[in-house]
């Protein structure tokens, strides 16, 4: 078991946090089905403060007290597992992607990575038959093919529009 100097059981404390993270995160669930939205998304409920939105304000607070005694501290505690020579290096890689405008700038360059590999190399399957899908990534990711098979269909789609009107 891990102790810390002063005693605290991190293996017994971490699923109480946990739990207290999921716990509280479905109580943030639950609210929101109380929260009256229009279809469009917008709100529609009054405007002052109801039982939903301060339910949802301490469950939240609740949330993030949990998440900073429990699972937050996780990324300082593993750098004292570094080799005295590296260490200094390691925390303060971990407080540049951990905090501040690095971390910001760290989440900014990973989500645009995601963006490049989803417009780059994810197959559009909008609207084909499950036979076109699986003929797509016979050959790698198939963005190529999709956009094929999707000019195809295209150009079905409007002849046959062509001959319902010319009948």
């Amino acid at each position: 078991m891990a102790t810390s100097e002063g005693g605290n059981n991190f293996s017994l404390s971490a699923p109480c946090h946990t739990l207290g993270m999921c716990l509280s995160l479905v109580v943030v669930a639950v609210v929101f089905h109380w929260i009256p939205v229009n279809i469009d998304l917008s709100f529609s409920g009054p405007r002052e403060m109801t039982w939903e939105s301060i339910v949802l304000l301490v469950a939240l607070i609740v949330y993030t007290a949990f998440y900073s005694l429990g699972v937050a501290p996780t990324s300082w505690v593993g750098t004292e597992f570094l080799p005295l020579e590296v260490r200094a290096l390691g925390t303060m890689v971990n407080t540049v992607t951990c905090c501040g405008s690095g971390a910001f700038g760290f989440y900014a360059g990973f989500c645009s990575l995601g963006w490049l590999f989803v417009t780059l190399c994810y197959a559009e399957v909008h609207n084909m038959p499950l036979e076109s899908v699986r003929e797509i990534y016979t050959d790698g990711f198939g963005v190529k093919k999709a956009k094929e098979i999707q000019k195809q269909l295209k150009q079905m789609r409007q002849d046959e529009e062509l001959n319902r009107q010319a009948k």
